[in-house]
């Protein structure tokens, strides 16, 4: 009788050992529970997400508590959540019932939500691109017969404060309209680029000076770090207004009497660009949205800034990247192909 018991626990012993193998061994979490709702079985992937977000595991519990539990039963479900850091986080999670037990199963499905969340995205982009395209040829052309029309009268008006404060709005508005079109025209259809060598220093510099009339409003102070020898291939004009973006961004960002610093770093084949404000900075939740077109951290943005950065950018064979900390302030990084010195551009090799 000793024996066969013996035989037996040895065989439960090795079933236990053998489910926990097959628990460990399986790419999804595992929770069992009785029917008082107490945890029977806990496999180590559930060990591990429910200790990294303490929210999930309040979630299950309330889920196999809930009288609508079995309308879930059998099905997957999405689950939407947000880790330690605020990021949004995905789980899929499936519930069943054998007996007296509830088992539930959930996998994290973060990347696959997101992958089919960048095709939505990069559908709607395509179709928005298209669009703005169209609409911002079609304004186009009536502002430029309203500013036309605009220089015609002005001269024929009465000359006083007011007048003279109306026509500089008039004239102020237009231009800004005109620069939201360029905006929707160079995200929609960016210009192929013309590849020069452009040393940074001197690029950089220029643009400073194009923003140095809105940094002065707010007394903030630029700190820049360049070699004299340091070149990119890129195109020219497609970097100036990179650069312009990002300046006029950091400006918007910053504090009154706040430092922006400037900078650039040789790697291996390539040169990066930082640009560092001390400012407001990004929340998480908004970190991944920023280059989308329309949205805008700023209330008078239009949204379209970092989304035409980001175009060029690619279009330049680079890449971006962006580290931000709320109230600590923001960093961009852009890196570009390392150049030649005088290196002549693609047109002017050709014409040769």
């Amino acid at each position: 009788m000793a024996k066969k018991l013996d035989n037996y626990v040895a065989e439960i012993t090795k079933m236990v050992e053998l489910n926990q193998k097959i628990l460990r061994g399986v790419e999804y979490g595992i929770v069992v529970f009785d029917s008082f709702y107490s945890k029977l079985i806990q496999n180590e992937i559930a060990d591990v997400y429910f200790s990294n977000i303490p929210e999930l595991e309040k979630l299950v519990k309330n889920i196999i508590k809930s009288p609508n539990r079995q309308n879930n039963k059998g099905h997957n479900t999405l689950l939407y959540l947000k880790n330690k850091k605020g990021l949004p986080f995905y789980i899929e999670y499936h519930l069943n019932f054998v007996d007296n037990l509830i088992i539930f199963t959930f996998q994290d499905v973060t990347e696959k939500e997101k992958i089919k969340q960048n095709i939505e995205h990069i559908n709607r982009l395509a179709f928005v691109g298209e669009m703005s395209a169209i609409i911002a040829h079609e304004i186009r052309n009536p502002l430029q017969g309203i500013k036309t029309s605009l220089q015609v009268l002005e001269p024929y008006c009465e000359k006083n404060e007011t007048t003279n404060t109306l026509f500089s709005l008039l004239h102020q508005e237009i231009e800004r309209i005109d620069r939201i079109i360029t905006n929707l025209i160079n995200y929609a259809r960016p210009s192929e680029p013309n590849l020069e060598s452009v040393e940074i220093k001197k690029a950089i510099n220029e643009c400073i000076m194009l923003v140095f009339h809105l940094a002065k409003k707010k007394r903030i102070s630029f700190a820049t770090s360049f070699s004299n020898e340091e070149y990119i291939l890129v195109d020219k004009n497609h970097f100036k207004q990179i650069m312009l973006n990002i300046l006029t961004n950091a400006i918007k960002a910053s504090n009154i009497k706040g430092k922006i610093k400037i900078g650039a770093i040789s790697e291996r084949d390539e040169i990066c660009i930082y640009v560092k404000d001390y400012g407001m900075g990004i929340p998480p939740e908004n970190l991944e949205k920023i280059f989308t077109p329309f949205f805008s951290t700023f209330t008078k943005g239009t949204g379209l800034g970092l989304s035409v950065v980001q175009t060029l950018v690619a279009k330049n064979n680079g890449h971006i990247k962006v580290e931000s900390e709320v109230k600590r302030g923001t960093t961009i990084y852009l890196s570009f192909p390392r150049a030649i010195p005088n290196l002549m551009s693609e047109n002017e090799r050709y014409r040769h």
